[in-house]
């Protein structure tokens, strides 16, 4: 492939950028680590602590992969958002596989760290109803209501609230819930703010009474003079770019929360550097998700 043949060798790639920082276990993250002969012409290694063997691409999304010389050109179907039956035509893999392929970049990029929160953070939700798409054998399914809206306090809701600062910072996190508290916020944003921010959002006692625990100064968008259009706007462009999906599996909103987030934080493109910029994210953080794990996700219940 012409793209594979510029990024050169993607295994070179994950392997460069996770010895950068010099060798670390891919299990307990112990730098006590021996090599420890080779297995599938891959170097093997061996912890002195937890007592494991690995290679370079244990605990990636490249990990037991049979062809990774296909993931830059998958990358890039994925930054042009073609579905994956699309791009299992132009890459000739089962678009199952390409499923799980996605699901696994997506929960690196989930991974990686959000830095704290710098002055004035504006806090923004929207309730979606909760979605069981693909699943099979679904007992009890409640009748479609139609022409209904969807009110944050009745029955189950997948609750997205998302936050952002002066500097673009921005972090969000989908939870499931019967309610809205305090719990929900903390869960999304807890470890980010300190005593040093002032929060921003729509008037609920939820954002309120979790300010009041973390002594944190806060104002309501119905003041004059205060609103969160920043935060709503970043909504409404998630779920227009959520359309091409034509529907999701609630319990997938945070991977493709990070996706989106990432997309929009690091803008990057479909041209050989966007996809070197996306590969080089992703090669950095560790995953245990395996295709049955990825298949069992739950969306964690505030």
């Amino acid at each position: 492939m012409e793209l594979f043949d510029k990024v050169a060798n993607i295994l070179e790639v994950f392997k460069t950028n996770r010895s950068s920082n010099g060798l670390i276990c891919a299990h307990c993250q112990s730098h006590d680590v021996i090599r420890y002969g080779t297995y599938n012409k891959k170097q093997r290694y061996k912890c002195k602590i937890c007592k494991k063997t690995f290679t370079d691409f244990t605990n990636s999304p490249l990990n037991m992969c049979h062809f990774p010389n296909k993931w830059p050109e998958f990358v890039k179907c994925t930054i042009k958002g073609l579905s994956l039956r699309e791009s299992a035509r132009l890459l000739k893999v089962s678009y199952v596989t390409l499923f799980y392929w996605r699901h696994k970049l997506l929960i690196a990029l989930k991974n990686i760290k959000n830095t704290e929160f710098i002055g004035l953070v504006e806090v923004a939700d929207i309730f979606l109803p909760y979605s069981l798409k693909g699943q099979k054998g679904i007992d009890n399914r409640e009748s479609r209501k139609c022409g209904r809206k969807y009110k944050y306090l009745l029955g189950e809701k997948v609750c997205v609230l998302t936050a952002t600062d002066e500097s673009k910072n921005i972090a969000s996190r989908a939870t499931l819930n019967l309610g809205f508290n305090k719990r929900c916020v903390n869960d999304a944003i807890g470890h980010l703010v300190t005593e040093k921010n002032t929060l921003l959002f729509s008037q609920k006692p939820a954002y309120s009474s979790f300010c009041r625990d973390k002594k944190i100064s806060f104002y309501h968008s119905s003041n004059k003079g205060c609103n969160i259009n920043s935060g709503r706007n970043y909504l409404n462009n998630f779920l227009n770019w959520m359309l091409r999906f034509k529907g999701i599996a609630s319990k997938y909103t945070n991977n493709y929360l990070s996706w989106y987030k990432f997309n929009s934080k690091i803008n990057f493109d479909d041209t050989f550097t966007g996809v070197i910029k996306l590969i080089n994210a992703m090669s950095c953080e560790y995953i245990s998700e395996i295709n049955s794990s990825i298949s069992k996700q739950k969306l964690q219940t505030a």
